[in-house]
């Protein structure tokens, strides 16, 4: 009889494959890897996640009333939390200022790193226009008609100046109720004497979207602009969220007369607009752009792309602008030109994109999410990148396409991309592309959006309204505030945001990681079964456990289970061996590893199996 031979299967890297039966995948594939994943040849279940924030929704109340009695500018404050869900998280720059910012179906809200809460941006406010004497933060605004008053917290300017009487804006008020002011060619007065004609009625500037109209932010010049491509433009200065308003200069003004785009960009000291909406007209190809260093556009000032099919999505390579069409790809390309800056060029006329935020941008490449398959772009020529899972996409429930979602985790090398299984309405899985080792895995998440923050904010003033030093639980000097280390984010439908790659669970929640081998058998070209007398696992010393099912051929039922215990007394390991017995003799053997507890996670470095030749195969 034979002894037993040893197969080393170690420097795992080819991860989850789909393209071949399991009896023909590489020895360190696997035809099932759910919350788990291959870095750097080792299998480890993927971390959990965290609560980082909760959105709030704050209205003013009338003067001095509210949950919170007087609020800073003197006003009642009442809070609620109604889940609506996360649309947008973007990070805002403005010299050293960095505001990390959350979006949802319809407010606005900025991170406090002092308090670790969210602070409710969208501000009771009103447009104001044709200034004739300055108004000032603190002045009492009367309506000339209506006769009621609000007091004005800050004063906006937009265009032009007062001594011109050409001022226009948006007024920052501190209490009035909803309809007070009424966009009807009502005048407003400062202490009796008339300033400005009203343009739009007193409102909160909530927005109107859906769960899929997600905000698309660009920060330039030190002011973040969005868009939701449902509402009118907006703009944050680090201080207020009001409304952009496009004033193309042609019936006068000004007035808006963009009411909304897809996308934002700034490109050779200009910012552009995508697929715009104007003056109530869709212009599904357009590209705009502004004047150069200027928020002023042109009537004139756009170029449509040769085509019928509609912008679905667009990111950079180097200086070029790639954007992605429902059925192909082009770019944008600077010519130099004062009068006509840029120019379309055709890169592809057949693949295309559904999903705005699907797009993945790296330095020479962008990854997308097609019509059938996931798709990579150099700028020149436009590839599959799903060989080894290429029936992925037809798990994907098709009429939420729209809703993947992708966020480069720099931490981790990989590329995430949400998306909802054939038995889901929204997302609740994700494609985890190890884009430096090219193998790929499943996780189950509930991700409506994603985003990041380097969390390096020095908390301003303020921020620091009625904290006490004493109270905050970091240091100021907190070298991972400083360090620039990203922290990835996820934005959910219940209206909270969760830090990922932290921890043992999902909220406390225990991650089922789920992990299935090739069918194995050395002796194959021989035509001999193999007997496996055991598997040696190298394994984290850490304290916890994972179970092994052994199955034998095709079966779908294991015929046995081992537990693998990981900790060990000798705290100087950094690993150990650990084996799993069975003796079974098959056409093929093949192990699926499971842990389900809330904990340490198991990595696992390698495996041995101990085998030798049986009978001929059947």
């Amino acid at each position: 009889m034979s002894s037993y031979e040893t197969h080393l299967i170690y420097d795992m890297s080819s991860g989850l494959r789909l393209d071949k039966e399991p009896w023909l995948l590489p020895q360190d594939a696997f035809e099932k890897l759910e919350d788990s994943f291959l870095q750097r040849g080792v299998l480890e279940k993927r971390h959990g996640y965290t609560q980082f924030a909760d959105f709030v929704h704050v209205n003013p109340a009338p003067f001095g009333s509210g949950k919170f009695g007087a609020g800073k500018f003197g006003i009642g404050r009442v809070e609620t939390k109604p889940g609506y869900p996360i649309m947008g998280i973007y990070n805002f720059y403005k010299g050293v200022l960095e505001r990390l910012l959350f979006m949802d179906t319809r407010r606005v809200n900025k991170y406090n790193i002092a308090t670790g809460l969210c602070d409710d941006l969208t501000t009771l406010n009103v447009r104001f226009k044709s200034g004739q004497t300055e108004i000032l933060e603190g002045d009492t605004i009367t309506g000339a008609t209506s006769g009621d008053t609000a007091i004005i917290v800050a004063v906006v300017l937009d265009k032009g100046a007062w001594a011109d009487s050409d001022a226009s804006g948006t007024l920052i008020l501190s209490s009035a109720t909803e309809g007070d002011f009424e966009a009807d060619g009502e005048n407003i007065t400062v202490y009796g004497s008339t300033v400005a004609a009203l343009t739009e009625s007193c409102s909160y500037g909530e927005f109107t979207g859906v769960d899929a109209d997600f905000f698309w932010f660009e920060n330039w010049k030190g002011v973040g602009y969005f868009t939701n491509n449902q509402d009118q433009l907006r703009k944050y200065d680090g201080s207020y969220v009001t409304k952009f308003n496009i004033d193309l200069d042609v019936e006068g003004g000004p007035d808006n007369d963009v009411n909304t785009c897809l996308l934002i960009f700034h490109m050779e000291g200009r910012l552009i607009l995508l697929r715009t909406t104007e003056r109530g007209i869709a212009y599904n190809q357009r590209l705009r752009w502004f004047e150069i260093n200027s928020t002023s556009a042109k009537d004139s000032n756009y170029s449509d792309a040769p085509r019928d099919d509609w912008i679905m999505a667009a990111d950079f390579i180097g200086g070029e602008l790639i954007v992605w069409f429902q059925q192909g790809i082009m770019k944008i390309v600077y010519t130099g030109d004062p009068d006509t800056p840029f120019r379309w060029e055709k890169v592809d006329s057949v693949e295309g994109c559904y999903a705005t935020m699907s797009l993945a941008a790296f330095s020479d490449e962008i990854i997308g999410v097609g019509p059938t398959r996931f798709l990579t772009c150099d700028g020149r020529e436009v590839t599959g990148i799903d060989e080894k899972i290429p029936d992925l996409m037809l798990t994907f429930k098709q009429t939420a396409v729209k809703y993947c979602f992708s966020l480069v985790m720099e931490e981790l090398r990989q590329a995430l991309f949400s998306y909802a299984s054939a038995s889901a309405d929204k997302p609740d899985k994700a494609l985890a592309l190890n884009y430096e080792e090219n193998n790929f895995a499943i996780f189950n998440l509930p991700i409506h959006v994603m985003g990041y923050s380097s969390l390096i904010e020095t908390p301003s003033t303020d921020d620091m309204v009625g904290i006490s030093l004493d109270d905050l639980d970091y240091s100021l000097d907190d070298k991972e505030l400083q360090a620039g280390y990203p922290t990835s984010l996820m934005g959910c439908r219940n209206g909270k945001i969760y830090q990922m790659n932290d921890g043992g669970s999902d909220d406390g929640e225990a991650i089922e990681m789920k992990a299935k081998g090739g069918r194995w058998n050395p002796y194959f070209k021989e035509n001999k079964q193999a007997r496996l007398k055991k598997i040696d696992f190298l394994v984290d010393r850490v304290n916890t456990t994972f179970d092994v099912q052994f199955f034998k051929n095709s079966r779908s039922s294991s015929y046995q289970t081992k537990t693998i215990d990981c900790s060990d007394d000798d705290i100087s390991r950094k690993t150990v061996w650990r084996t799993a017995k069975c003796g079974t003799v098959a056409d093929f053997h093949s192990i699926e590893i499971n842990h389900d507890t809330v904990g340490a996670r198991p990595r696992i470095h390698a495996l041995v199996l101990h085998s030798r030749r049986a009978g001929q195969i059947k």
